[in-house]
């Protein structure tokens, strides 16, 4: 069974070797993900779904599904300027300074940033197929296990 999370007050028990992040997916999309979690029998993996556009700054994650179509223009320009700042910077985990990626980052309806962003990806149809999905959060894991060795 895979753990949903959606109060902001549990992230401390969430992070980013473990947590997919999502915002607005809406049922059909998000059941799809869940599915595909499960299906990867990896019970370490928790999905958090953020009710609150902010939740996505306090949650940790690895890889995130936000759909910005509800947003304004305002909130989108501070997340990726939020995003390039924090993208740069170490990450402290437990204390010590991980040299850990940048989490990927799927965003659903929003128009290119004025520059590009590392490890964030503006797609459509990424929700719309098992497959695709399957591998690419495969692939995702696999490199979070090669970055831990």
């Amino acid at each position: 069974m895979i753990t949903i999370w959606n109060d902001v007050s549990f992230s401390n028990r969430l992070s980013y070797r473990n947590t997919i992040l999502t915002y607005n997916l809406g049922d059909s999309k998000l059941n799809l993900l869940c599915d595909s979690v499960r299906r990867l029998r990896n019970r370490q993996l928790k999905v958090f779904v953020a009710e609150n556009y902010t939740d996505i700054y306090t949650v940790p994650y690895f890889i995130g599904f936000l759909n910005f179509a509800e947003l304004q223009d305002h909130e989108k320009q501070v997340f990726f300027e939020w995003w390039k700042e924090c993208s740069g910077q170490p990450i402290v985990i437990d204390g010590e300074l991980s040299d850990s990626q940048v989490p990927l980052t799927y965003i659903f309806n929003c128009d290119n940033p004025a520059e590009e962003m590392p490890n964030i990806v503006l797609i459509s149809d990424i929700l719309e197929s098992k497959d695709k999905l399957e591998q690419m959060l495969l692939q995702e894991i696999k490199n979070l296990e090669t970055e831990n060795e």
